[in-house]
């Protein structure tokens, strides 16, 4: 599903100010077959070069671990929240922004006692994008293309940089003449900005690993082995119900669900790469290519064939 479509679906829908309204968004999505939980990874970039919207979670939110094909940085216009990328997880406050590449999986993580919504402006840049501004002006000057990070911007000579995120936002919002040319320009400086901030090494380090962390980092080398919550029981000395609570209250899904998840953005990677499709199935530690093939189009929709003909 492209961002416009999405945006035509909810055309008649007021943006979701208020969790009331956030659970009418939920029932229009389930209506017409979309599972809130996987919508952020179904979503695809309409625009060739720049999309950019705004986003709320509330208190309990569950928003499954997902990848894209594009790059995308995040502004927080308020924090609160747990952020996982790749196995780090992050603490994120008002003004930080996050960095994070095609390919890597991602999703925040809600507490239920979120003191305020989780809000936020999003960038997302095509690949085609991030080529042109490296090409042209950046170099490797910018990590873009492998690394993830966030920035601390509060209280730095950076704190106007979300500024670029709202004129972004607004300029898509409101599609005035060449508005695509406008949001191009806007996003190539704040990309010169972030390379200009990067250089003074103010980017974040993550959190101290705990048991989540140790146990993502875990599922993350070991994708094409057997994982199962009994191994990982064994593993970390903690019984199963630990690790199934531990999910369930940090990400809003089962152990399992999780593994599954993981296996599934991994496996487009593999696939965007060309890698036969045999093979993914394998890679990404699923008996069969029947069993792959089955929890692919359950999870997304379209068969791993068809994936791979539209990017």
């Amino acid at each position: 599903m492209k961002k416009d479509d999405l945006s035509q679906l909810l055309r008649h829908t007021p943006f979701p100010e208020t969790p009331e309204a956030a659970a009418r968004v939920r029932e229009i999505l389930a209506e017409n077959g979309i599972d809130p939980l996987t919508l952020y990874q179904k979503v695809e970039m309409s625009s060739r070069f720049v999309d950019a919207h705004m986003d709320i979670n509330y208190a309990g939110d569950a928003v499954g671990v997902h990848n894209h094909s594009f790059h995308e940085l995040v502004y927080c216009i308020s924090g609160g929240v747990e952020y996982l990328i790749g196995a780090e997880q992050y603490h994120l406050s008002r003004g930080d922004i996050l960095s994070i590449p095609a390919g890597i999986s991602h999703a925040p993580l809600i507490p239920e006692n979120l003191a305020e919504p989780y809000r936020r402006y999003v960038l997302w840049l095509s690949p085609e994008f991030t080529q042109l501004v490296t090409t042209m002006f950046l170099g490797d000057s910018l990590p873009t293309a492998a690394q993830a990070f966030v920035f601390h911007t509060p209280g730095t000579p950076w704190e106007h940089l979300g500024e670029y995120f709202r004129r972004c936002v607004q300029e898509c919002e409101q599609k005035h003449f060449r508005w695509d040319a406008a949001v191009f320009g806007i996003a190539t400086e704040l990309s010169v900005q972030i390379a200009r901030f990067w250089h003074n090494d103010q980017h974040a380090d993550a959190g101290k690993p705990e048991l989540l962390d140790r146990i993502m980092s875990y599922v993350e080398g070991h994708l094409s082995e057997k994982i199962t919550a009994a191994d990982i029981s064994a593993r970390f000395w903690v019984s199963q119900s630990t690790i199934s609570q531990l999910f369930r209250k940090k990400m809003g899904v089962s152990f399992y669900r999780y593994v599954t998840q993981r296996r599934l953005n991994e496996s487009k990677v593999l696939i965007q790469s060309g890698v036969p499709m045999e093979q993914v199935s394998i890679s990404v530690g699923f008996q069969d290519y029947s069993t792959f093939y089955r929890a692919f189009k359950a999870e997304y929709g379209i068969s791993p064939a068809q994936y791979r003909k539209t990017h």
